[in-house]
This record gives structure tokens, sequence and C-alpha cells, in this order.
């Protein structure tokens, strides 16, 4: 991994450093894409031509990289976060699930749809936080993580600043 990051200057991408710099950063921009899109064909598609690209038309060969260690490393840390993942979705899909639950009955077909469109969605939710792990903490970290600290901030300042806005709202006659 040390020579990957010593010698990433030497890439190339049609004879030219910056090239493969920008090669790289759509590439990433494509994988942070197929996350927020939860699509992963986004992703595998994006990695094929990237792989294809710097390989035919750079000098970047991937399998000087990819040895059977660090796929391994890769694939065990993935499933962890896969794990951890799964487990935090079902706690959000809980509460919607128990929020349809206060107006419907569990045999509704707005309570066993919901039920479904769960189940079928995991199945690509889980390939993605696996394969996808350093992309997908990333974006878990930055937007559901982030967004649920700062509810936590607003919901102990809430009555103060409902106070100042009724305060401005009254001001007003």
């Amino acid at each position: 991994m040390r020579e990957l990051v010593n010698n990433l200057p030497e890439f190339v991408f049609f004879g030219s450093v910056i090239g493969f710099y920008v090669l790289t950063v759509v590439f990433i921009i494509f994988l942070f894409l197929s996350e927020v899109t939860e699509n992963g064909y986004v992703a595998l598609v994006s990695f094929i031509i990237f792989s294809l690209a710097a390989r035919f038309f750079g000098n970047f060969e991937m399998e000087q990289y990819l040895t059977l260690k660090m796929v391994g490393i890769y694939i065990a840390i993935g499933f962890a976060h896969s794990i951890i993942r799964t487990y935090f979705y079902g706690r959000k899909r809980g509460l919607k699930r128990k929020e349809l639950l206060e107006n419907y009955p569990e045999t509704d077909y707005h309570v066993t749809d919901f039920n479904d469109t769960t189940l079928s969605s995991l199945k690509g939710n889980v390939f993605r936080w696996w394969f996808l792990f350093p992309v997908s903490f990333l974006t878990w970290l930055l937007s559901d993580l982030l967004r649920d600290f700062w509810n936590q901030v607003y919901d102990l300042t809430k009555k103060s600043y409902e106070y100042f806005l009724k305060l401005g709202m009254d001001s007003i006659k």
C-alpha cells in the first residue's frame, strides 16, 4: 500500500498525470453518486470503466496492488460494516413501521407493502454497504449520523428558539 501512495504521481492516463487524477476523481464521484442514489450498478459500471481505462490508456495495473490478503481484509471490513449498517437500517425502518402501525392494522396493505419494500431493498443495500464500505461509511457518517447529532442538539435548545421565534412573531401587531 505504501508503494501505491509513494508512486501515485507516476500514474498517467493518456500520458498525463493530471489526466489520471481527473479520471480518479470522476471515478470517486460516481462511487458517491452510487451510494446516494442507492444504485450499485453505477458503482459497478464506473469500476469497470475506470479499470479498463487505467489499464489500456494508462500505466496503472491494479493486479499489482490487489493481493489476496488486501482483498480479504477489504471484504472482512466491508462485511462487518454491512452488518452494523443493516442493524441501524432496521432500527430506522422499525421506527417508520411503528408510525404506520399507529394508523393502520398489521394486515393493511400500507404495512404489508412497507414490509415487502424493506425486505426487497435489503439485498441491494447490503451488497452496496459491503463492497463500497469506505464510500458507504463516509456517506452514512456525513448524512445520517451528523443529521441525528444536529437533531439532538436542536432538541436540547428547541424551547429557547421557539421562545425567541414567538417573541419575534408577537412583536408585529
